[in-house]
């Protein structure tokens, strides 16, 4: 019961510091998800509501805490981890919503648009001389499905499905890799020369360590096929180090985020890269959620940069984003039915 309690107050911790640390690390321009001019960026009033869903966040944060250790020693039960969780992702997303109208009605209430033109910038080397997918970067991976396709065969009676399994993540990262490089860039008008070499450095090292994560996963599958198929003991500290491959890939994302930024955002400006005019881009109106979800029927765009976190999201207004969703239905509908079987430890 007490490790329980002490995984509980872990969960709490974490959300609450994912929440409190998500706006920080967000682009001086989108605080939470909202499009501001870069001259307003700092400005007093957005400054006060990051702070003031810094308390509420570290306040929720306490109380949950505070409650769960009340509710234990009162009753002497308390509910999982997993019970624990949603709660507490709710909670944060609720703050983060709160403070996305306040930035909004701050933004329309104080004129923020005023003088402001709407710009519209493009790369165009990003379609004549591409980022490149780094293919030496997929070696381990490759390399690591290779050594556990041939340990399966000298282990008779031994299960296909964790080879399975690292075939389909490369083909996934593989997939994914390929449509970020082909997604819309995330060009500032505000600095289009400067932003658009930070996007093109900032894409190397994303799929990069996209491919090396693939490799720390396949890793952690490896290790674990060697205990499903009787070669390593399984249980105890050695079910806990296979593990740490995907620890360490989490590690490198997380620091990532911090050097590296949304975008790119926080990549060391080039020599000589113009200082920002006050310029607006696109329309709020389109996003939803604090930034995390897009929706516009007249951009052609499939796959955007979401404005709030380091990943992408699909274009809802675009029918081949519909496409897409309903094909991860169908095939989770399918698995769920016992019509497909996905490769599992078992």
């Amino acid at each position: 019961m007490t490790m329980t309690v002490l995984l509980d107050l872990l969960v709490i911790a974490l959300v609450t510091a994912v929440a409190w640390a998500g706006p920080l690390l967000a682009r001086p321009t989108l605080p939470f998800g909202v499009r501001v001019p870069a001259a307003r960026a700092e400005d007093p009033a957005i400054l006060e509501h990051r702070t003031r869903h810094g308390h509420r966040v570290l306040a929720l944060g306490a109380i949950a805490a505070v409650s769960l250790l009340g509710w234990w020693l009162w009753t002497g039960w308390v509910p999982g981890p997993e019970l624990i969780l949603l709660p507490m992702l709710g909670a944060g997303i609720a703050c983060g919503l709160l403070a996305a109208r306040e930035v909004r009605k701050t933004k329309r209430d104080n004129d923020f648009d005023a003088d402001t033109r709407r710009v519209a910038t493009a790369d165009l080397g990003l379609r004549t001389n591409p980022v490149r997918l780094p293919w030496p970067w997929l070696a381990p991976a490759i390399l690591l499905t290779g050594a556990t396709a041939l340990l399966h065969s000298l282990t008779p009676g031994a299960t296909f499905a964790p080879v399975l399994a690292q075939l389909l993540l490369i083909a996934l990262v593989l997939l994914v890799a390929a449509g970020i490089l082909r997604a819309r860039p995330e060009i500032e008008p505000e600095r289009p020369v400067g932003s658009a070499r930070r996007y093109r450095r900032y894409l190397h090292r994303f799929t990069r360590l996209l491919l090396a994560s693939a490799a720390l996963a396949n890793l952690t599958v490896l290790a674990h096929a060697l205990s499903q198929w009787g070669i390593l003991p399984a249980g105890g500290w050695f079910t806990a180090l296979g593990y740490l491959p995907l620890a360490l890939a989490l590690a490198a994302w997380l620091h990532f985020s911090i050097r590296v930024g949304e975008a790119g955002h926080r990549l060391p400006a080039e020599p000589g890269e113009q200082a920002p005019m006050p310029v607006r881009r696109d329309d709020d109106r389109h996003w939803h959620l604090a930034g995390m979800i897009y929706l516009n029927r007249r951009d052609p765009a499939v796959l955007v940069h979401r404005r709030a976190g380091l990943f992408w999201t699909l274009n809802l207004g675009h029918p081949l984003a519909w496409t897409a969703a309903t094909a991860v239905l169908v095939l989770a509908a399918l698995t769920s039915l016992g019509v497909l079987e996905l490769p599992s430890r078992s």
